[in-house]
């Protein structure tokens, strides 16, 4: 007996007369046919029978920074490097916004793609379910798969509609300690896990958004 799933022949176990367990490799984003051939040599096969969905992970930092994070440029920094301390592979960004640049103008946007913790929760299916105002579950895992305490602060100044700049409020673009930033709560499923509709001195510390 075999299982093909696309080109790839999967390895049988747990095999009965009812049901046998298929373990395969990776797969890109979409659907694929499954080919069982009996030892007989009678086959049956399930045209589009099993779909694979593109994941990419979205952690809240274990760190905590002030809003002088060296610019966008150094909120990714962090991200990278709280990505690798975590054993996480892949290209990390910071969710955050300063006037110009935001989530929604440089991250992917692909409704294929499922965002998810370090632990494997579906944070959104899409990236429609990430900016519609709301997440299917609060981002309080982080680079390590270990728990954030929840309530506490997450730099972003980023819009929960839409995922765009809120403003001004951004420590002058990242760089300062004086003035204002706008937060996220962590652990939040509503729209203030990105805006808590509050501002923040920069002078404090705070967690950041990483996606991958």
């Amino acid at each position: 007996m075999t299982a093909q799933v696309g080109v790839e022949t999967g390895t049988l176990s747990n095999i009965t007369s009812t049901r046998v367990d298929v373990a395969i490799g990776g797969h890109t984003a979409g659907t694929e046919d499954i080919v069982v051939t009996l030892t007989n040599g009678e086959s049956d096969t399930l045209i589009d029978g099993i779909g694979f969905t593109d994941t990419r992970i979205l952690f809240v930092t274990s760190t905590i920074h002030t809003g002088d994070l060296g610019g966008i440029a150094g909120a990714d920094a962090i991200c990278a490097a709280r990505a690798a301390a975590g054993g996480l592979t892949g290209t990390f960004q910071a969710w955050i916004a300063d006037g110009t640049t935001s989530p929604s103008t440089r991250t992917g946007q692909l409704t294929t793609v499922e965002f998810i913790s370090t632990t494997g929760q579906t944070i959104a299916p899409n990236w429609v379910g990430l900016v519609d105002g709301s997440i299917d579950v609060g981002i309080d895992k982080d680079e390590s798969g270990a728990t954030v305490a929840l309530g506490v602060r997450a730099w972003t100044n980023v819009d929960a509609l839409g995922g765009g700049s809120l403003g001004s409020d951004h420590c002058s673009g990242w760089t300062s300690t004086s003035g204002s930033g706008r937060t996220g709560i962590v652990g939040n499923s509503t729209s203030f896990w990105t805006n808590n509709l509050s501002t923040f001195a920069c002078s404090g510390t705070a967690h950041l958004y990483c996606i991958e």
